[in-house]
């Protein structure tokens, strides 16, 4: 039985995820120590390679998502200093890739959350890396792009775990991304601080997605209500006060 798990440890799939999730650690560490546009054209080199090898190979419809992780990368890259957080910061946004990569390639015996893991993780590094450099309230170019990318980003994560997209999937994805864009918008107001406010925003999009996927599964009860509502209110409270505390 050991042989048996260490051998799907060290398959020749997570071997290649593992490859493609070290090529990208180092382009964007190259990214941030040099500015050299040979390494700007081989990274975008890589983003294509990897979107016909994986995302359009699978068919997931998951482009968008695709376009905006590997963005979101180059900037945070771009403005980040390797000597000192750089390196922690791109090895989390590799785990991040092969966890995307991974939940729609391996056969996990919980694809819900290998992909849950990434979406969440990516909805809160993107929401930090919009809000870190924004004057609150933030101006309404950023809220716009901030609609746009939880659009496109619910819009990917409810596909993926549903069967197809129809109009009332897409009008519930609607609604979550432009609450969660009021969510970010009155947390400016709150002069929170960046972190916080795409922590509130993150715990809103959680509870929401959640909601919706047992909603379309028909597995919503009272218990999934209640717990989900607890969630939201008990991490809430937490970001909320926590800065008046330390």
């Amino acid at each position: 039985m050991f042989v048996k798990k260490l051998k799907s440890v060290f398959s020749p799939q997570i071997a290649s995820l593992s490859l493609s999730a070290t090529i990208f650690v180092l382009l964007l560490g190259l990214l941030s120590s040099s500015r050299l546009w040979l390494w700007v054209v081989a990274y975008v080199g890589y983003a294509l390679y990897v979107y016909v090898r994986y995302i359009q190979r699978a068919k997931t419809g998951a482009g968008g998502t695709f376009l905006f992780f590997f963005g979101a990368a180059f900037l945070i890259a771009r403005t980040l200093q390797i000597e000192y957080v750089g390196i922690p910061i791109f090895l989390f946004l590799g785990a991040l890739l092969f966890f995307f990569l991974g939940s729609f390639t391996l056969h996990v015996a919980n694809p819900k959350l290998a992909s849950s893991t990434f979406y969440y993780f990516f909805i809160f590094v993107f929401f930090a890396t919009v809000l870190r450099s924004a004057a609150f309230p933030i101006s309404w170019w950023r809220l716009a792009l901030l609609f746009i990318f939880l659009w496109v980003v619910i819009g990917d994560y409810i596909r993926f775990l549903s069967d197809g997209f129809d109009a009332r999937k897409r009008i519930f994805v609607l609604i979550i991304a432009l609450l969660g864009t009021q969510v970010g918008w009155v947390a400016s107001f709150l002069s929170l601080g960046f972190l916080h406010a795409a922590s509130l925003t993150l715990v809103f999009v959680i509870t929401a997605m959640d909601l919706v996927v047992h909603f379309f599964s028909g597995t919503l009860n009272v218990h999934t209500l209640k717990k989900d509502l607890i969630f939201f209110g008990g991490f809430s409270l937490l970001i909320l006060f926590l800065p008046l505390v330390f």
